[in-house]
C-alpha cells in the first residue's frame, strides 16, 4: 500500500455513509496518511542532506588538483600528480552525480545525469 492509496480510500470513506464502522477506518487512516507522509519528508531531507555532503566533498578535490596542477606548470612536479588529484577530482564529481541521481525521482532528469555520469566515468 502507497500514500496515493491511502489517500483514494480516504476520499473514498469519506464520500460513503457515516458510520461507526468508517469512521474507524477514516481514524486509521489518517493516522497512516501522516506517518508516511511524515517518512517521506524524512527520506526527502536525508536525500537532501546527502547531495549537499558530496556536493561540500567536491570542493577540497578541487583545490588539491588545482595546485598540484600550478606546481606542474612552474615545473614543480611531474604531471603524474596532476593526473591523479584530476581522477580524484572527478571520481568526487562522480560520487555527487550518483548520489544526485538516486535522490531524483523525475526519469528525464535520471537520463540528463546518466548521461553526464558515462561522460565522467570515461575519464
Amino acid at each position: 500500500m502507497n500514500i496515493q492509496d491511502v489517500k483514494e480510500t480516504i476520499i473514498t470513506l469519506e464520500n460513503s455513509e457515516n458510520s461507526l464502522s468508517n469512521a474507524r477506518n477514516l481514524a486509521a487512516l489518517y493516522i497512516i496518511e501522516e506517518h508516511m507522509q511524515s517518512r517521506l519528508q524524512t527520506k526527502s531531507e536525508r536525500s537532501n542532506d546527502n547531495v549537499l555532503k558530496e556536493l561540500q566533498d567536491i570542493l577540497p578535490s578541487y583545490f588539491i588538483y588545482k595546485e598540484s596542477k600550478r606546481k606542474y606548470q612552474m615545473g614543480e612536479n611531474d604531471g603524474t600528480k596532476v593526473v591523479i588529484d584530476l581522477r580524484s577530482l572527478c571520481q568526487e564529481i562522480y560520487e555527487f552525480v550518483s548520489t544526485l541521481y538516486s535522490c531524483t525521482n523525475s526519469q528525464e532528469e535520471r537520463n540528463e545525469i546518466s548521461t553526464l555520469a558515462k561522460k565522467i566515468s570515461k575519464f
